[in-house]
């Protein structure tokens, strides 16, 4: 579940339905995995821009090493759900 102060009710309930919902077990936590990454790369994305407009360099940097940090997550779950299933994990 996600964790911390970034809590969004409708990723959330997103969540949930995946967890509740008749996918195989492996196919919930890739949707599930996807999901959150994605609500923490949005954050993300507005947290660069937010440090852009502030010319904060240092934080900025941290920023996206963050965000690129979570999308090689998200090709390392990717490739890992191909080789188990022989499914591509999601469309991209």
């Amino acid at each position: 579940m996600i964790q911390g102060k970034k809590r969004d009710p409708d990723t959330m309930r997103a969540y949930e339905a995946v967890m509740a919902s008749e996918l195989a077990e492996v196919d919930k936590v890739k949707e599930a995995f996807k999901l959150v990454t994605d609500f923490f790369l949005l954050h993300s994305e507005h947290e660069i821009e937010v440090l852009r407009a502030m010319s904060d360099r240092e934080n900025l940097v941290k920023e996206q090493i963050k965000a690129s940090t979570i999308r090689s997550m998200q090709g390392i779950l990717a490739d890992a759900y191909r080789q188990a299933t022989g499914r591509k994990a999601w469309d991209e």
